[in-house]
């Protein structure tokens, strides 16, 4: 899996900040949420994505284009250990 790219969108508080519409999305991996273009937070707490369409994937592809054109990285993070693969 690539890395998480973590994304500054303080240029854009009118979406993000407080109170505004995309604010649930702030300082959270919202990858499951964007794919399924939601604002439930059962998707936008859920890191599972192994059960994302093909459909949503396009979708989250389409997402990631417009965030790598409109924000700056501001950090890399390594996806999350499954369980399959975590190490105790």
């Amino acid at each position: 899996h690539p890395p998480f790219k973590v994304y500054d969108v303080s240029q854009a508080p009118h979406l993000y900040g407080p109170g505004k519409t995309y604010h649930c999305f702030a300082g959270r991996d919202a990858t499951k949420a964007f794919a399924r273009v939601s604002l439930e937070e059962a998707d936008i707490a859920s890191q599972d994505l192994t059960d994302l369409t093909s459909e949503e994937l396009r979708i989250l592809a389409n997402w990631i284009e417009k965030y790598q054109s409109t924000y700056a990285v501001v950090a890399k993070l390594p996806p999350p250990a499954s369980p399959k693969t975590a190490k105790l």
